[in-house]
């Protein structure tokens, strides 16, 4: 079944947007009136809700999406996406000693180039999610600055970015990430 409203944005080869449009009810699309040359083709969702939007031929990046040629006079047929259901990070953040919930931790989400991708703060049974990540590896920063008697730290008791343990997002998937924080020496 296709997706509908996808918008097929054509771009140079230097990320210049040239041309676009959206699919149609069934997911179909054709773009007219690209003269000859070589392009790039994005197939972006993210208006949609939870799909994850990808460069031709199921690339992640501009840089690492497949050239396409057009050529003048003919079609250029079967440039065409399955695009992925994001997934999330879902967790809950404790206390290491007595595995005690805690409220209003800060969580973080960075891809790996150390963007932030989103953030929440736990519940007061120490729950978070994280919803709306691509499928890709990210690292889970936990920020105790509103509850300072904890050690913030990078997941998985890591004391830097890239210290940090790699946490895999899947599509259509929930990656589990509890959190088990340490408290301040008495004397600190």
């Amino acid at each position: 079944v296709g997706i509908a409203n996808v918008n097929v944005n054509v771009c140079d080869l230097n990320q210049n947007w040239l041309n676009g449009v959206s699919t149609d009810n069934n997911g179909y699309y054709t773009l007219y009136g690209a003269p000859a040359g070589t392009y790039k083709v994005q197939f972006y969702a993210q208006h949609l809700g939870n799909y994850a939007n990808e460069w031709w031929n199921n690339q992640r990046r501009f840089e690492t999406a497949d050239e396409v040629v057009v050529t003048t006079g003919t079609t250029t047929a079967n440039i065409d996406a399955q695009l992925e259901i994001k997934g999330s990070i879902s967790g809950t953040v404790s206390d290491a000693t007595s595995s005690n919930p805690i409220e209003n931790v800060h969580v973080y989400v960075y891809d790996l180039a150390q963007n932030e991708m989103g953030n929440c703060y736990s519940d007061a049974n120490g729950h978070y999610t994280l919803n709306n990540l691509d499928p890709a590896n990210y690292k889970v920063y936990i920020n105790t600055i509103e509850i300072p008697i904890y050690i913030e730290e990078w997941y998985n008791d890591k004391n830097s970015f890239d210290n940090a343990d790699e946490v895999t997002v899947n599509e259509n998937a929930t990656t589990t990430v509890d959190v088990g924080l340490a408290a301040l020496p008495d004397d600190a």
